[in-house]
Formats: C-alpha cells, structure tokens, sequence
C-alpha cells in the first residue's frame, strides 16, 4: 500500500488497511509516520517504509524471506469490521437520542 507524502503528521487512516489486515496477509505500507503507520505496526500487521527506494527494497526483502518479525491475524481487525463500526454508531445515536 502507498500513501502519498505529507508535509504534516498524517491522521487519517485510509479505509484499504482496515481491508488489507483482514486478509491476515502481511502488509507492506509505503506511508510517512502517523496514524496509518502506528495502527499498522500496533497490529503486527506488516511493515511501514519511508518514501525511499533502498527501505522499500529491504522490506519487500524481509518479507519474501520471512524474516520480517510480524504476526499478521485477522482476528484483530474484527472490531474494525463495518458491521460492527455501524453497530456501535447506532448505539450512539439511540443513546443520544434517547
């Protein structure tokens, strides 16, 4: 995966990790530091690169050799599953709005 470079910590998590984790396949993401990065390392769900061919190239490397220390389960992004995010939104609003 490839998010496009930002001159500011990144915040938004686009919706294709929440997809790729739940292959249960590890994941290389090509991402600048923020949100994306940190739920994709919290996970154990693949390796984030900087924007730079040489950090590209060496964790394809350690991916195809299985060297890369990660335990991809798709277990973990169950709760992340729409069914269950539009679960919990209509809880919220049947509380609100009582």
């Amino acid at each position: 995966m490839v998010d496009h470079p930002r001159d500011v910590i990144a915040s938004n998590i686009p919706g294709k990790v929440y997809e790729y984790g739940a292959t249960g396949k590890p994941m290389l993401a090509v991402v600048p530091r923020g949100a994306t990065s940190e739920l994709i390392r919290r996970m154990d769900a693949g390796l984030c690169v900087p924007h730079q061919p040489e950090a590209v190239a060496e964790a394809m490397r350690r991916l195809i050799d299985g060297d890369a220390g990660i335990e991809p389960d798709p277990g973990r992004w169950a709760p992340f599953e729409r069914r269950k995010s539009v679960e919990r939104m209509a809880g919220v609003f049947r509380e609100v709005l009582g």
